[in-house]
């Protein structure tokens, strides 16, 4: 079976420095002047394949001060778990911070984002060394409750934080206090394009390319210093003799999109079909690791094709120091996937969503079989993830993912429906979960497990408090749930706490809150004891 995600360590990395990069030491300076300066937020904007986030890696490398690094991806548009990945970053340099966050979102109903983020900045606010927290892919990020948490972090940056965003563009925050006050670095596209020196460098110490003053001019200004396009030309320009460099020169347009093109086009030739059968196959994956990418080639000897793939600078990017994990350029990734047929990458998808789902990578194996368009699989999936979603507190992602089903999937499962149902109540869309409960009536009866039916009682329950059938169901709840997780088993008995309450047998709903808190405070799940000590004091 499907388990909840683990963190993924790879996104708590600074991404692995290759020996021949280029040093910057002109922007390093910029971002030292920063710090010495005082300024408490730096903002790295400019297109993809500009060395954003290899820039700031190297940076950090070199700073003194401890360095939490969080890589953002679409999946972090879900609060409880952005929350999760933060706090995890930051505790890589402060192992206490967060711990009480930690419990809280754990809890039945997480507390909106932005309170647990005042939560944190109290804690931060504690600190008595610098700290630097880089986030990058900022651009990722649209959830609205998560981009209000990281206004009000930026509002009140503690005096020992320095907060780097890295972003493809502008973030929707608000910085302009910050800069009127001259608290704000900002690198920008004319900052990272690459100057003569830097470019010729790079094509020579990372690349082997060597080339004249006039080809490298000619390079540099129809590249516009993009590094991606430098990178590019370098491995055209491998195999071609001095008059081709003269003519490939010539050919190129200003035009970045258009570099990039031809650029590709050129590379794409000079592999081996083995090779390009190979990145095609993989290029739906958001991150390959050896195993996962035989699954989806049917090759035994993946690992070391991506290592040869790096070594040979052909666009793979490792995700980790151990260089287990790798991922491909945005670009040459878009790219590759234009190279593949809808059947190909269907059955690569389908595949790797399967190899996920056997490795307990729930989030990923479901992400693939939404965009395989294999429904029944991603629907399978949920219904084995979904109770541990809701422990979690992930009901933002359960909720997005079951309405990317079908409508006749999505109301036809009584299991999705009821999954829907609790995470309507939890998030507080009593109208939503009142509508999904009444649906519960139009399904074909299954055979409901013990959890199911203690999740449809409770849900029952709340909504009965105050009429006559709400304690035996609440008590039924109970009984459901004697051998599943604390979570559930405090839920059920806050509900039974109520509905006692509610019909006025105020010492039989005492005793039960108190075996709630003690449940609740025994496992971590901390909002579920606050909610249960105030019923016990109301």
């Amino acid at each position: 079976m499907v388990s909840p995600n683990v963190l993924l360590r790879t996104k708590l990395h600074l991404p692995v420095s290759r020996p021949q990069l280029v040093d910057r030491p002109a922007l390093h300076g910029l971002l030292d002047e920063g710090l010495i300066r005082g300024q408490r937020i730096f903002l790295v904007v400019a297109p993809p394949g500009y060395g954003k986030s290899t820039l700031v890696a190297m940076w950090a490398r070199n700073n003194t001060a401890p360095t939490a690094w969080l890589s953002l991806d679409q999946h972090d548009n879900d609060p409880v778990r952005f929350m999760a990945y933060l706090t995890a970053a930051l505790q890589t340099v402060h192992p206490s911070l967060g711990q009480t966050l930690q419990g809280m979102l754990r809890s039945p109903q997480v507390p909106d984002c932005e309170v647990l983020m005042s939560l944190l900045l109290e804690e931060l606010a504690e600190l008595e060394e610098e700290v630097t927290l880089i986030l990058d892919d900022l651009h990722q990020i649209e959830n609205p409750s998560i981009l209000g948490a990281l206004q009000l972090l930026v509002n009140h940056v503690p005096t020992e934080l320095r907060l780097m965003l890295v972003s493809r563009e502008d973030p929707a925050l608000q910085l302009t206090r910050w800069k009127a006050r001259g608290m704000l670095m900002e690198l920008r596209l004319h900052n990272l394009r690459f100057a003569k020196d830097e470019a010729s460098s790079f094509l020579e110490a990372s690349m082997g390319v060597k080339l004249s003053e006039q080809q490298l001019e000619a390079l540099l200004e129809r590249t516009e210093g993009w590094a991606a396009g430098l990178q590019l030309a370098a491995l055209s320009l491998k195999s071609k003799g001095s008059a081709d460099l003269e003519q490939l020169a010539a050919t190129f347009t200003g035009n970045t999109r258009l570099v990039m093109d031809y650029l590709l086009e050129e590379v794409w030739g000079q592999l081996s079909q083995e090779l390009r059968t190979f990145l095609v196959k993989t290029s739906c994956l958001e991150r390959m690791t050896g195993p996962l990418c035989n699954a989806v080639t049917g090759r035994s000897d993946s690992q070391q094709l991506l290592e040869q793939l790096w070594r040979d600078n052909l666009f793979v990017i490792p995700l980790d120091e151990q260089r287990s994990w790798y991922r491909y350029h945005h670009l040459f990734a878009d790219f590759l996937q234009t190279e593949a047929d809808c059947d190909q990458r269907q059955a690569a998808l389908i595949s790797a969503a399967q190899w996920c789902r056997s490795a307990g990578l729930a989030t990923e194996a479901i992400s693939y079989a939404f965009a395989a368009l294999d429904y029944p699989l991603a629907e399978n999936l949920l219904i084995e993830i979904a109770p541990h979603l809701i422990e979690q507190g992930e009901l933002v992602s359960l909720l997005r993912w079951i309405d990317l089903l079908p409508p006749d999937r999505r109301v036809s499962n009584p299991l999705l429906v009821l999954f829907a149902a609790w995470s309507h109540f939890l998030t507080g869309d009593m109208p939503q979960a009142g509508q999904a409960l009444q649906a519960l009536s139009n399904c074909e009866p299954v055979q409901l497990t013990s959890l199911h039916i203690g999740l449809l009682k409770s849900l029952q329950t709340l909504f009965d408090t105050g009429t006559a059938q709400a304690v035996p169901l609440a008590e039924q709840a109970v009984a459901a749930m004697e051998h599943q997780p604390a979570f559930f088993r405090a839920a059920a008995l806050l509900s039974l706490g109520q509905a006692r309450a509610a019909l006025g047998q105020a010492g039989q709903a005492a005793t039960v809150f108190h075996e709630a808190y003690l449940l609740a405070e025994e496992s971590g799940h901390q909002l579920t004891a606050v909610t249960a000590l105030a019923n016990l004091v109301a």
